[in-house]
Formats: structure tokens, sequence, C-alpha cells
């Protein structure tokens, strides 16, 4: 009726009202050009709402002039999401369609659909966009520190199996990395750090594989065996095999923005917010990363896109990223360090054995001290896998713990200069079996001493660099890469104008470059030098002093100072009429063993550096405000140790005498220090019990 009198709105919206909406609808497209466009465009939005709503799509086509791209974009700009899936899915239009599941996280679903397009039209590059999708979901969910949530393996199992079927048209490329993370599904917990070698880390794909395999394969620390021979060679291999991710993944610690780094992000699982922007300043981060696991753990406010993804700014991510991957990382190699360090591999170090009697003949460096092989081994072996990260701050600018640098730094001086005054020497077969066994920890040492604290105190300054040049002096002395160990008479020639300058960064502190004039052999001021300094420090009574690397910087000034006193004293006789320690003897001639003759070096400040000895030996036994260390202990006021470090001071002043080119008489200098540090704070000399 109302039709035909011509009240064609008021006809629909009556048919709608009464929810024949079949009928409006008929009405609607019959008469719609009788109607104000504006009314027409509000009815049929209402007729295109109710029936998307009821996913009556067949009633949609008259509605949209049979434009499947109208009915598309209304679906998109409407979200109805499900409706749009199904009709692009109808229609075979399973690349949008894959997007579509791409935007909705549903990576199996986008998966299915890039399939069922190759399927259909046989188009190659959908496949391998299902490939990359699997892969990129892969590397999320094996990325590094990740929790591998069942979830997530569960899915990837599921995109994995249903590639199978496409088995025959993949590229090699794409089957071997399918492969890799199929059986990584099932096996990431132990997997065998060996097959890092299948993949080459000089090819930018591989060499994330590569990071991958290495860092699940060093996650696993049942890893560590005993020492044997009948796993020395596998070990071998898993020491390179950690040295190498330390390598590869030193780049993400090296640069000051990670998250710009694409490595960085496929292997930590985070992603671009706005990939068509050169600089972004946030990123989406999967709930899987390490990066969203340090940020629940620090409180980082969490910020969700429309469709849930976890959002934060690029300096958070940075900051994650650090904090994600040393930690474990400095865990890692602790862990690493106490287990090589146990008694299974090498027995402590013992003190001085005072009742021990002579050896009648001397006898090879490998009786050192028992187990000591062992341990500088393990020490060097720990350096040396360090050495690639050993400019990384593991632990953080805040941690009040020593560093793994300086701890592995401290630990291999106290090997090499141990307690008895011995000074050690490396094996040379290791060089042959571990070839980097002295490049890296020399550049560990390197880096420890460019990380002295300008703003530390002078004696904790020196101790640092006691430690750090004394192990310098003792590594660069051995070649590294297939050269002999040891300098010939040749090499030693050329050695008589080099200088720790030639090791070590030339920024130096004033009290640096004066330490460093002991190391430089062709200086003839060193012995002055070094015997102010330690003057200076014994002046600093307010500050700690560590009392084990002093006594050792008095021995080497005093076999220094041996060497040098009398006008012969650098002609090469002069080596055979020394009385020295066999190990002191050793570096003497390692130092200044030529055919030409080396600079004599003023001895003259033996006086100021005897009353040195007296006034170190005498705070050692009787002055109780002042704090003694031994590394980072603290040395017990009454103990036997204090009697050893007292003793070696006995022993520098005695090797003076017994060396000494004219007879000592009872008033000598040397004599009366002697008899000073020997006796007690009245001058007596106690009796033995021989006596």
């Amino acid at each position: 009726m109302f039709v035909q009198a011509g009240h064609h709105e008021r006809a629909i919206r009556l048919l709608f009202g009464k929810d024949f909406v079949d009928d409006g609808a008929r009405v609607l497209l019959t008469h719609r050009t009788k109607l104000d466009s504006a009314i027409q465009q509000e009815l049929l939005d209402y007729c295109r709402s109710y029936y998307f709503n009821a996913y009556d799509y067949g009633a949609l086509p008259p509605l949209f002039d049979f434009s499947l791209e109208e009915e598309l974009l209304y679906a998109r700009n409407n979200n109805l999401r499900p409706q749009l899936m199904y009709l692009l899915k109808e229609h075979g239009l399973f690349i949008q369609l894959a997007a579509v599941h791409l935007e909705e996280r549903m990576p199996v679903d986008a998966l299915g659909a890039f399939l069922d397009d190759f399927s259909a039209f046989n188009r190659t590059s959908s496949l391998s966009e299902g490939v990359q999708v699997v892969i990129g979901y892969a590397e999320d969910a094996f990325s590094l520190e990740s929790r591998k949530s069942a979830e997530s393996l569960k899915n990837l199992r599921k995109m994995l199996d249903k590639l199978k079927h496409y088995d025959s048209s993949l590229h090699p490329r794409q089957k071997k990395e399918l492969q890799l993370f199929s059986n990584l599904v099932d096996h990431h917990k132990t997997v065998d750090s060996a097959r890092a070698s299948e993949w080459d880390q000089s090819d930018s794909e591989e060499r994330l594989r590569k990071i991958m395999l290495l860092h699940l394969a060093l996650s696993n620390m049942d890893w560590l065996p005993s020492r044997s021979s009948s796993n020395e060679s596998s070990f071998r291999d898993f020491l390179h095999a950690w040295k190498t991710y330390n390598y590869l993944i030193a780049p993400i610690f090296e640069a000051a923005e990670p998250s710009r780094l694409s490595m960085a992000r496929r292997l930590l699982g985070f992603r671009p917010s706005r990939p068509d922007l050169y600089i972004n300043t946030h990123f989406i981060v999967s709930e899987e990363s390490v990066i969203y696991e340090y940020s629940k753990r620090q409180r980082v406010p969490v910020q969700r896109s429309s469709n849930g993804d976890i959002i934060f700014p690029a300096r958070w991510v940075d900051k994650l990223i650090r904090d994600g991957l040393r930690t474990p990382l400095d865990q890692r190699l602790r862990r690493f360090y106490d287990r090589i360090d146990r008694p299974g591999w090498a027995p402590t170090t013992p003190r001085l054995n005072l009742s021990e009697k002579p050896a009648k003949t001397l006898e090879p460096m490998t009786t050192f001290y028992p187990g000591y092989h062992g341990r500088l081994h393990a020490i060097l072996i720990a350096l040396d896998l360090l050495a690639p990260i050993c400019h990384t701050d593991l632990q953080g600018s805040q941690s009040i713990n020593p560093s793994l640098l300086r701890l592995w730094t401290r630990r291999l001086f106290d090997i090499v200069y141990p307690g008895n005054g011995m000074i050690g020497e490396i094996d040379p077969t290791w060089v042959s079996i571990y070839p980097s066994i002295m490049s890296g920890p020399k550049n560990c040492v390197e880096q420890y001493l460019k990380r002295i604290d300008a703003e530390s105190t002078f004696n904790a300054k020196l101790s640092s660099l006691i430690i750090g040049h004394s192990l310098v002096m003792q590594l660069k002395t051995h070649s590294v890469g297939g050269e002999k160990l040891h300098l010939t008479k040749a090499k030693f020639q050329g050695l008589k104008g080099d200088t720790q300058a030639d090791v070590l960064d030339t920024h130096r502190t004033p009290l640096e470059n004066t330490f460093n004039s002991i190391f430089d052999r062709s200086n003839t001021h060193g012995l002055t030098n070094t015997a102010n300094i330690i003057g200076d420090a014994l002046k600093t009574s307010s500050e700690p002093i560590d009392i084990s690397t002093l006594v050792y910087l008095v021995e080497l000034v005093t076999c220094d100072m041996i060497f040098h006193l009398g006008s012969d004293a650098v002609s090469q006789s002069r080596f055979s009429d020394l009385i020295l320690p066999f190990s002191w003897a050793r570096l003497l001639a390692e130092q200044y063993c030529s055919t030409s003759r080396s600079k004599t070096r003023d001895t003259s400040s033996l006086p100021d550096f005897l009353d040195s000895i007296v006034i170190l030996s005498e705070q050692l036994k009787y002055n109780t405000e002042r704090d003694w260390l031994v590394g980072e202990m603290a040395l017990p006021g009454q103990s036997d140790i204090v009697e050893t470090f007292n003793l070696r001071l006995c022993w520098c002043i005695v090797l003076i005498i017994v060396n000494s080119i004219h007879p000592v008489v009872f008033s000598d200098l040397t004599m009366s220090s002697l008899i000073h540090i020997a006796g007690d704070q009245y001058g007596r000399i106690p009796k033995t019990p021989c006596q």
C-alpha cells in the first residue's frame, strides 16, 4: 500500500521494523533510485550489516552491486574479520586470506592459506611465503633465552607437519632449516654443539642458525664432563664451540643500540612496530622472548596494540636485550669455571711448606707445585672463552661483585705468581692443542688493564697494574699460531726495545707510565721509579694494600736489582754466577738473554728500596690500623700467611747479599735490614727448634 502510494522509505522502514528484512531489502533494491542518496545509503548499510552479522553471504552481492571488492572493503572497514576470512577463502583469494590470518596472529591458519594458494594455482611464491611464516615462528619459539612454551611448540609442530606434504617442492635450504626446527621441537634440551658445524657462519642466514644451536647446547650445563683422556677431544670441541658462540654474539653486546641490528631482532624475537620507517622508536616483542620475561622482572610498563601485540619503546628494548643476554651468560661462565676449577680438574694451590727439604737436583717446571699445570690450563681455557666478549660488562655497572674478567685475571695471576714466591711457566705443548691459548688470555689481560678505574685508590690501582702488567710480561713471551712458543735469542735481541706500550693502550695516567718502566728493560730508571712507587704505597696509611701483589713487586725489583748490581752484571757470563730460585733465573734469561750488551739499569735506589722493605715488614707484622688484603679477601692479623710474606721479604734481602760482588759486613745496610725484618719488634731474632 505504501509502495503503491509512493512512500517507499516508509514502506521499507516499516518492513524492517517488523523484522521482514528480506522483503524490505527487495523493495529497497527495486526502488533505490527513487530515494534520496543519503537515505538510500543508510538503508543499504542497515541491510549489509544485517546480512553480514547473520552470515547470510548469498544476500550480499545485490547490496554491493555484485562487486566483491566492495564486499571485502565493507568487511574490512567494519572489522568483520570472520566474514572477511570466509569471503576470501570462498573466492580463492588465499594470499589475502593469509595476510588477514597474520594480522590476527594466527600463523597456523596463515600457513594453511598459503598452501591452499600453492595447491590451487601452483604459485611457488606462496609456498615460499608459507615457509617463511613457519621459520619466523620457529625463530621466535627458539629465540635466545626464550621460555619455549608448550603451546608454541605444539603450534610449530602442526605447521611443520603440514609442510611435510610439500617436501618435494621445497628448496634444499628450506628443507635443511625445516628439518632443523622439526628436530628441535622434540630435542631442544639435548642439542649437541657439533650440530652447529653444519651451518656456515660466513653466511648471514646460516649464522643465525649456528648461534641458535650453540646457545641451546650451552644452555644445558650437564655437558660438563670430568677431565679424562676418553673425552678430551669432545671437550676441546665444546670449548671451541663456546668461544665461537661468544664471538658471534659479541656484535649485540658491542652495539650502542642493539635493537637496530637485524640479527638481534631475529635472535631475540622482536620486530619494528612500523617496518616502513628507517628508525623505529617502538618494537613488537614476542611473549616467548627473553625481553618480555625480563620486562616483568623490572616492572617495565607494557603497552599493547589493538590486536594484542606487546609494544616497548626502543630504549627499553636495548636495555632488556643486554640484561636478558648478559645475565644468563655470566651465570653459565661462572658455573663453567667453578666446575673446571674444582679438585676433579686440579688440586688447590698449596701454601709454601717451610719444612720441605730442597730437591737435590733441579726438576722441570711440571713439578712447580702439585696441580699447577691443571689449574693454569683451566684458567687459560676460561679466559680464552671470555676473550670475544671480555670488553663487555656481563654483570652491569650496578653490581658490587667482581666481574668475570677481574675474577679470572686475578686467578691467573695467583696461579702464575703463587704465594711461595716462585714464577710459573706455560707448557709449550698447549699452544699446538689450543692455538688461541695465548691470544685469548692476552686480550683479556689487555682489557683488564683498560678497565682500571681512574677514581680508585692509589693502592688499588697499583695492585691492578701489578697484576695486569705482570701477566702481559708472561704472555707476550710466547708466540701464537704455529710459531715456537719460546723466544729465541734473536727474538730476545728484538725485545730490548720492546715495552708494554707495544702491547697496551698508550693512553695512561702518570702512575701507569711510571710503573711501566719496570717492565721496559731499556729504561735505566725503571728500578728507581718502582722503588719510589713502593714507598708511596706504604705512605698511604689509610688505604688497604693487597700484600700478595706488593710482595711480588718487591721480588720482581729484587730480581732485576741483583742482575744490574755491579759493573759487569749485564755480561753473558753473569748468568752462571747468579744464585737465584730457578724460576727467577729463567725470568732473567727470557728478559736479558742477548748476544749484545743490554743497558745497565740504575741501582742507586737500593738503600731506599731496602728501607721500603723494612717498612713493609714492620707494617705487615705490627700495624693493626692497616687493612691488608690478599686479592678480595682480608688478611688475618696473626696467621702463618703473614709469616710467609715476611719470609719472602727476608729472602729478597738474602738473595741481594749472596749475589753481592762485594763482601757484606755486619754493619752493611743490607745486613742490618735483614736483621731488622727477621727479628721481632725489639730486634731479637727467635731461635729455631734446631737451636
